[in-house]
């Protein structure tokens, strides 16, 4: 049985952890949009679950990142403070004094915003909002980003109704079997999600596109996206950050061809040539593809971690300055999207950029 937490002992923690040190905002979003967000439980009964009670989840959490013309909201907590706590006991990261200006359930746009991207995290943490700079730069630019958790799994989250739920710890140590598993309940929830997000748009009476979906995610999260754009005929392109990748995606067979662009963001001489299951994947894309690493990086990098260890910690981090990194990741993800969702040609997917001398285009096809 997994704990729950609620709002009546959190006050006192969240008191207690931002008084220690003077709040610092997050990086502002770049786009001309304010952001705004709400979370959304996501009924779906999901099989074979190794971290459900009876291996069946029955739910999931979509929290959905989008632009709006509302003032930015009050400087909040960037994340659930018992959330902060676990990263500070394991890692010796300090973020509870972090702080953001996304504006819960602010006003839609009065016309179409988009494209929808669906977003997966990094196997059991940081959850979505450990991602959320990024989530929320992509939305101030017009997108729309639904970010997946799957509850059990993340080592904390915030359900809608203020009840929160600890699941696997952060340095959890798994089996082949667990993983491939969960791998595999990860991409149901993604491809079920890209069929349902129609839907769901109609019952929000929401002006978001739902035509042009795109897919990626972090680390393990990136491995399920890659798989769901091939399960997935609405998802139309895919990002991987830095993930191993698992699944029919890496089986090196003809069924595992995307035929779809696809780009693998990587830490520095992450690539075919040092990983696997890359060689594996790349070994049947047909369609356009790239490998892109980054100098001074390592995995960890690429999740909001990289602004955390500003603060300090005791995790192994990139050498790279960690608000540089954050302006690297979202540019090219941005550019990504834009030129295979939106049909803006970007020269950062094929020409070395001056000002991002630290990015090397290591691989590509087409």
């Amino acid at each position: 049985m997994k704990a729950k937490f609620h709002q009546s002992a959190v006050l006192a923690l969240l008191l207690g952890l931002v008084s220690q040190v003077r709040p610092e905002p997050v990086p502002e979003p770049i786009g001309p949009y304010n952001v705004g967000a709400r979370r959304l439980v996501i009924d779906f009964v999901n099989p074979d679950d190794p971290t459900a009670p009876n291996n069946i989840s029955t739910e999931y959490m979509a929290t959905i990142y989008y632009p709006t013309e509302d003032a930015p909201g009050a400087p909040s907590p960037y994340v659930e403070p018992e959330l902060a706590q676990m990263y500070a006991d394991v890692y010796d990261f300090n973020i509870s004094h972090l702080t953001t200006t996304v504006r819960w359930h602010a006003s839609f746009l009065p016309k179409p915003a988009g494209p929808t991207i669906i977003f997966s995290p990094g196997g059991w943490g940081p959850p979505t909002d450990g991602s959320s700079i990024l989530l929320a730069d992509l939305a101030s630019q017009g997108y729309v980003v639904a970010a997946l958790d799957h509850p059990y799994e993340q080592p904390f989250l915030r359900y809608p109704n203020g009840t929160g739920l600890a699941g696997l710890p952060i340095n959890f140590q798994y089996t082949e079997e667990f993983v491939y598993a969960l791998h595999a309940v990860r991409v149901r929830e993604m491809v079920h999600f890209a069929g349902y997000w129609p839907e769901l748009v109609r019952r929000m009476c929401a002006p978001f596109e739902t035509k042009r979906l795109g897919a990626f995610g972090i680390s393990f999260g990136g491995s399920a996206s890659l798989d769901a754009a091939l399960e997935s005929d609405a998802i139309g392109a895919a990002i991987n950050l830095d993930g191993s990748i698992f699944g029919r995606a890496a089986a090196n067979e003809p069924d595992s061809d995307i035929k779809k662009p696809t780009l693998l963001l990587a830490f520095w001489n992450h690539s075919p040539s040092t990983d696997g299951s890359w060689a594996d994947f790349v070994a049947r894309q047909s369609g356009w593809w790239r490998n892109i690493m980054v100098n001074g990086t390592v995995h960890a990098d690429w999740s909001d971690m990289t602004f955390w260890k500003i603060w300090g910690t005791s995790r192994p981090m990139g050498t790279i300055d960690g608000r540089r990194m954050v302006q690297i990741r979202s540019a090219y993800v941005t550019a990504f999207f834009d030129e295979h969702l939106r049909g803006e040609d970007s020269p950062l997917m094929d020409e070395p950029a001056a000002e991002w001398p630290e990015v090397l285009i290591s691989h590509r096809h087409l």
